[in-house]
């Protein structure tokens, strides 16, 4: 089961069902969305700790910069049980 938090929606402007998965790797610009989305999904592949900056498409159409930062811990089954992305402040 995917949780997706209530102020990540609001920051995109969308209900849940349109993030899960890679369906968030849509909001993601353009210029970095193939190379973060690569990047992500090795992180959960493996258990090591992730920093990144990325910029993402707020619900107005402006990108905001971003970062996500995933201190993971793992489930007994190896796998990252959690990923948290918190938004900056900073439009650069």
């Amino acid at each position: 089961m995917e949780y997706v938090n209530q102020a990540y929606l609001e920051f995109l402007g969308v209900e849940s069902h349109e993030v899960l998965g890679n369906a968030w790797t849509y909001f993601l610009h353009p210029e970095v969305r193939n190379g973060y989305a690569a990047a992500y999904d090795q992180v959960v592949k493996g258990t090591l700790p992730f920093e990144h900056q990325f910029r993402f498409r707020r619900s107005d159409g402006e990108y905001r910069w971003m970062m996500a930062v995933a201190l993971p811990p793992v489930r007994a089954r190896g796998e990252v049980c959690r990923y948290t992305a918190l938004p900056s402040t900073s439009r650069r």
